[in-house]
Parts: structure tokens; C-alpha cells; sequence
């Protein structure tokens, strides 16, 4: 973790989630050196114990609330991490290792010329993100339920022809909207526009690659790559 993220540590006996213990949760600061700095004193007897936490992978503290091993709804755009630890014998030793792994989907679409295709300028993308009602956090299996439905088309902040947003989990069809410039045949054509339809699930954890490369007869082909999550550079190579 770089220096300044922020955790939320939440301590239970060992199997049970139901009920914190040692006044947690409470709130860590990641020095960037791999260590967490509570900010209250974490004090539990000797024991056998079982730890989970929570991130947003940046400075803002977590706004998910748990009950009883759920939360409630999260959000997209948050790049939620999960960790944890079970059956620690602090009696043997009182570090805990916690080992953080995203739990939401990074989604990249980047549009494409195809052949007799130049000149290409993107004006907008839009998509319909994923819906939060219903969706919930299982705190011991770090997974959420994945949304069942989708929200309204949004714009994509961003400028390129690529594009890279987080969305929750969702078994619902994504669709994808473009409004570009292009030089098609020898013929400049100005706003035109072309919608896709992703209707593949997108599973917590995962970085989906979604290419939309446009035809010279006005069609357009999808390829979707599911590959292991990866940092992203924001860097625009003119």
C-alpha cells in the first residue's frame, strides 16, 4: 500500500462474525512500508482470533457498515480492498499479516480503427454502470453479491481513446455508448455514434479489457479479455 491509505481492522472470535471484540473496528493509516498504524489502541487478551479489513485503496476511510458479517450498499468507482487473517493465537505472537486484495472490477474500453478507418477522435463514452441496490459485502468471503441490474447511461471521465472506470460485480448486460469522429472510406463523418452490449458477467477481482474496434461499413467488433487485475497507466503517449 502507498503511504496515507486508509484501513478499517475489525476483530472477532475465532468462526464468529457476528459480534466484534477489542473495540474494533478501528481505523489504520498504512505507513508505506507495508506497516498499519491504528489509531486507537487495539488490545485483546491472549486468544485465538480471526481478522478482516477493509480499504478503499486511498486516503478515505471505508463508509461500508457491518452487521452481523454484511454491509450495506457499497458503491461504484471504489477501488474496495479486503483482507484477512484467521485463527491468530495472539498467545504466540501478537503481529497479524494482513494481505489485501481488490474485490471490485476494473473495466478498460478503449475504441479502435478498424481497416480503411482514420482520423479517429473521441468525443464521449457512456455506460451503464452497475446498480448498488441489493448488493452486499460478505465480510468473511470478501465477495459481493453481484448487481442484478443496471443504472442510467453516465459519461466516462477521461480523454483518449481509452477509458478505465471501477464498477461492482454484475451479472446484468453492460452497455457501452460512443459518440466519435472519424475518417470512414475516405469520407470524414462527424458525430457518429454506436452502442455496444456487454453481456458477459463481471466477476470481483478481475481487470476486463473491452475493446470496440469500428468497421469501415459502419459496424463495429467487441473483443472482451478477462485478465488478472493491473495498475494502469494514466500517461498519454502522443
Amino acid at each position: 500500500m502507498a503511504n496515507g491509505v486508509i484501513a478499517i481492522i475489525y476483530a472477532f472470535n475465532e468462526n464468529s462474525i457476528l459480534y466484534t471484540v477489542g473495540d474494533t473496528p478501528v481505523t489504520a493509516c498504512s505507513t508505506g512500508n507495508g506497516e498499519l498504524l491504528t489509531n486507537n489502541t487495539l488490545t485483546l487478551p491472549d486468544g485465538i482470533y480471526d481478522f478482516y479489513s477493509l480499504s478503499c485503496n486511498s486516503s478515505i476511510t471505508p463508509s461500508l457498515n457491518i452487521c452481523q458479517g454484511y454491509s450495506d450498499q457499497p458503491e461504484n468507482g471504489i477501488d474496495y480492498l479486503w483482507a484477512y487473517a484467521r485463527q491468530i493465537d495472539l498467545s504466540h505472537g501478537r503481529d497479524v499479516y494482513l494481505n489485501y486484495r481488490h474485490i471490485a472490477c476494473k473495466v478498460r474500453v478503449t475504441v479502435s480503427a478498424g481497416e480503411n478507418v482514420t482520423s479517429l477522435s473521441i468525443n464521449d463514452i457512456q455506460c451503464t454502470h452497475p446498480s448498488s441496490n441489493g448488493v452486499a459485502l460478505d465480510l468473511c468471503q470478501g465477495k459481493f453479491s453481484p448487481s442484478q441490474s443496471v443504472e442510467s447511461f453516465s459519461t466516462i471521465p477521461g480523454s483518449g481513446n481509452s477509458r478505465t472506470f471501477i464498477v461492482l460485480p454484475c451479472i446484468s448486460p453492460i452497455n457501452i455508448f460512443v459518440l466519435l469522429d472519424a475518417n470512414i472510406d475516405g469520407e470524414y463523418k462527424s458525430g457518429r455514434r454506436f452502442q455496444a452490449i456487454v453481456d458477459s458477467n463481471l466477476e470481483g477481482g478481475n481487470f476486463y479489457d473491452i475493446t470496440l474496434t469500428l468497421n469501415s461499413d459502419n459496424t463495429y467488433t467487441t473483443t472482451f479479455d478477462k485478465k488478472e487485475w493491473e495498475t494502469i497507466s494514466e500517461t498519454i503517449t502522443y
